[in-house]
């Protein structure tokens, strides 16, 4: 059967009228006065709401955990194959520390010692005093910890209404850390003592008896040296200091946000109301 040589249909059908496209730009022209108006209020708009706003400052400062292998270098020249072992530590070391930072008891602890923490004015907000569980949900929010991978560093940041509060706060962190630490070195090696005390009551071998004093002596120095674990158990790199500029953008930057804001939002609201019009008349032509 032989391929038939017809045109097909519908090439040979007229192709639609296009309809007037709509002239944007002329549009835009004979409303220019109406898009001038909406970005000069844009413009008001952004540089008011750098004056109505409540200015922060953040406070920063950075530290950096001591790995098990760098303190064993404080005693010796080298520590061997135990400081390889060790060298890896560190990372794990600087996740507990930040585990103790953000802990509530920590939180508890700065908001007893700074009553200002207590008030929602100091984080932006209304002048009312918060209740212990706001306070520690507000003290976590203008926080921020994170840990350098890298550069193997903790970097601290507190954002308040008041930059001087925020660098003294961070510095009582910083503080209340090496205390919590030296605390719970103490802790450990009381709770060793008096289990170790209680099992050399009980230990009828001489020789095992001996080795459980050498236990206890050993834990006892540990707990008279708490005080200088804690000291070298981070280094602080960066001491706790504030940025005299408000977090935010600026006056220019706000400003030029609203204007882009309005241009933007008065040029839609241009073209809608054309085309709402041109299809009213289009509907009025028809009817």
């Amino acid at each position: 059967m032989a391929a038939s040589n017809r045109t097909p249909v519908y090439l040979l059908q007229p192709l639609p009228e296009a309809g007037p496209a709509l002239p944007y730009a002329a549009t835009l022209w004979r409303r220019r006065w109406f898009l001038a108006v909406t970005m000069g209020l844009g413009l008001l708009a952004g540089w008011g709401f750098t004056e109505l706003r409540v200015a922060r400052y953040q406070a920063r400062a950075v530290i950096r955990p001591m790995a098990p292998a760098d303190l064993l270098s404080q005693v010796g020249e080298s520590s061997g194959l135990l400081g390889l072992t060790m060298q890896g530590q560190g990372e794990a070391q600087a996740y507990r520390y930040i585990s103790m930072l953000q802990s509530r008891q920590a939180g508890g602890r700065l908001l007893a010692a700074y009553p200002l923490l207590s008030r929602a004015s100091e984080y932006g907000g209304g002048e009312r005093v918060l209740n212990l569980w706001q306070g520690l949900r507000a003290l976590t929010a203008a926080e921020e910890i994170d840990y350098d991978r890298r550069a193997g560093n903790i970097v601290l940041s507190l954002t308040l209404r008041q930059g001087p509060v925020a660098q003294q706060v961070l510095g009582a962190m910083i503080d209340d850390l090496r205390s919590d630490l030296r605390a719970r070195v103490v802790s450990d090696a009381d709770a060793s003592v008096d289990s170790l005390e209680h099992q050399i009551n009980q230990t009828v071998d001489p020789l095992l008896r001996q080795q459980l004093y050498q236990q206890v002596a050993f834990d006892l120095h540990r707990a008279a040296t708490a005080k200088v674990q804690a000291d070298f158990a981070f280094e602080v790199i960066d001491p706790p200091s504030f940025d005299p500029r408000p977090v935010g953008m600026g006056r220019l930057e706000c400003a030029a946000m609203g204007l882009l804001v309005a241009a933007l939002l008065g040029v839609g609201l241009c073209w809608g109301c054309e085309l709402a019009l041109a299809q009213r008349r289009v509907r009025m032509e028809r009817a």
